[in-house]
């Protein structure tokens, strides 16, 4: 007699989490206002048109493989002042916790009137408390 192929309900059920959500549906106050939520799920309505289709799939003969990787990457451009938060936020906050994140800024201010030195000594001094190189140069 050959082996029974093993399904992949078999092999990667969940059966902890399952049991845990049992567990809690049945502590649950039945008619109760506060579960007036999850009565759909009991119901069985939502579940019975994809219940009918699905079928206990055969686990995967092959390894998944992961996707391609990529060295790394590269951008550059300008960032309008109005943009900055938003461009730390959805770019450069998913990279920052992994410390590969490199940033390299070139900052140029020319306002039409000039910078007078002590906007120039205030620039120096704030790049100092933030331990960075405070050579500024002027134009």
């Amino acid at each position: 007699m050959t082996p029974y192929p093993k399904r992949l309900i078999e092999v990667d059920l969940p059966i902890k989490r399952i049991s845990a959500h049992s567990r809690r549906e049945k502590s649950i106050r039945y008619g109760h206002i506060s579960t007036l939520h999850i009565w759909w799920a009991r119901t069985g309505a939502g579940v019975e048109p994809g219940g009918t289709a699905v079928q206990p799939q055969p686990v995967p003969t092959s390894p998944v493989t992961a996707p391609a990787k990529i060295a790394g990457i590269r951008w550059s451009g300008e960032v309008p002042p109005q943009k900055w938060m938003n461009f730390y936020t959805k770019v450069l906050s998913r990279f920052v916790a992994t410390q590969c994140l490199k940033l390299t800024i070139a900052v140029e201010v020319s306002p039409p009137d000039g910078l007078s030195k002590q906007s120039l000594e205030e620039t120096q001094d704030a790049l100092r408390e933030l331990g960075l190189e405070a050579q500024v140069t002027e134009k």
